[in-house]
């Protein structure tokens, strides 16, 4: 079978991790690269063996390209996306789709129009633990589930570069949610449903240059579940969840293990997980897309969703109320 055209648009280290997963496919050739940064550009075509696109045009012009992969900056994925559906190529786009839910309904626009395939990169409830925690509540083991609470930190922001775009909140507004919440908020939309109704609160805590690095928020899902969110970008790494049902507690601190604990049990059973490789994965399907094998299982409904819940939690903070109905358009 005839391997993938792709192209990389933004060759930063997100991205050579990326590509890795994209050749280990076999689905893909990796044709070429565009970084507005020749030293980046180069490094990347280095390690992949791809050619150079010297300028945008000759990259969306590049022979033989059938698809893009855009992992620019968050405040250019509507422009990079919309230029790609309109030069012919199917995309997959890094998370989060956008910046606001106007320009990610560019974005779905773009991709009808067009009749190409929309993929958004979000990979995180592609691991092996919130698979297992959907099958569990599925099949009802903890009862009906009541509250959730969900933790997602980084420390990367006291590594920052106070030059980049990601600490300037006109290009990226809430970085805390943008760079980490916005994992959360799929893993909860994932397990729950869409949030339908929040109110959040969002400040500079840890972080120099008055940056909004700590969001906690408060959600609302169509069953009248609640769920409750923490994200930072200033302190260690935590990824954990909890969930309280009627009939017992599901928690996950990491991703090799989740503990169940029914109603009454004096202690939690350990159900240990494989480990995933959930980009590997990802581009595997995102392949199969591309080949109109199947729709995408995070498609630009899924993308506009997490979107939306961030602008709305941003309206939140700004206005100190709850805001219904998060932001959708499309």
């Amino acid at each position: 079978m005839e391997k993938i055209g792709i192209g990389i648009w933004g060759a930063g280290v997100w991205a050579k991790m990326s590509a890795r997963a994209m050749l280990e496919t076999s689905e893909f050739q990796v044709v070429t690269c565009y970084d507005p940064d020749k030293r980046n550009r180069e490094a990347f075509s280095a390690e992949t063996g791809c050619e150079v696109s010297e300028s945008e045009e000759s990259f969306l012009g590049f022979p033989g390209l059938d698809a893009v992969a855009i992992f620019t900056p968050n405040f250019l994925h509507v422009e990079h996306a919309v230029r790609a559906f309109e030069s012919g190529h199917h995309v997959f786009v890094e998370k989060p789709m956008a910046n606001t839910s106007s320009d990610s309904n560019r974005i779905i626009d773009a991709s009808n129009k067009a009749d190409r395939v929309l993929f958004v990169g979000h990979n995180t409830r592609r691991e092996g633990r919130f698979r297992r925690i959907e099958s569990l509540l599925e099949r009802g083991v903890v009862g009906i589930p009541v509250m959730a609470d969900i933790t997602f930190t980084s420390s990367a922001g006291l590594n920052k570069d106070l030059g980049s775009w990601r600490y300037n909140p006109d290009l990226c507004p809430a970085v805390a949610l943008a760079q980490i919440g916005v994992h959360a908020i799929d893993v909860l939309h994932y397990l729950f449903g869409e949030v339908r109704e929040t109110q959040a609160w969002i400040k500079n805590v840890g972080m120099e240059g008055g940056i909004e690095d700590v969001c906690l928020g408060r959600m609302e899902h169509p069953s009248g579940f609640s769920s409750t969110l923490a994200t930072a970008y200033s302190v260690p790494r935590v990824r954990s969840l909890r969930i309280l049902g009627t009939g017992g507690e599901i928690n996950t601190a990491h991703e090799k293990s989740v503990l169940l604990k029914p109603l009454g049990a004096e202690e939690a059973e350990r159900i240990e997980i494989k480990s995933v490789d959930t980009v590997l994965e990802e581009f595997q399907e995102f392949a199969e897309c591309c080949r109109g094998e199947r729709a995408p299982e995070t498609d630009g409904a899924v993308g506009l969703a997490a979107v939306a819940v961030m602008e709305a939690m941003i309206q939140s903070s700004k206005e100190n109320s709850s805001v219904q109905q998060p932001g959708r358009t499309g």
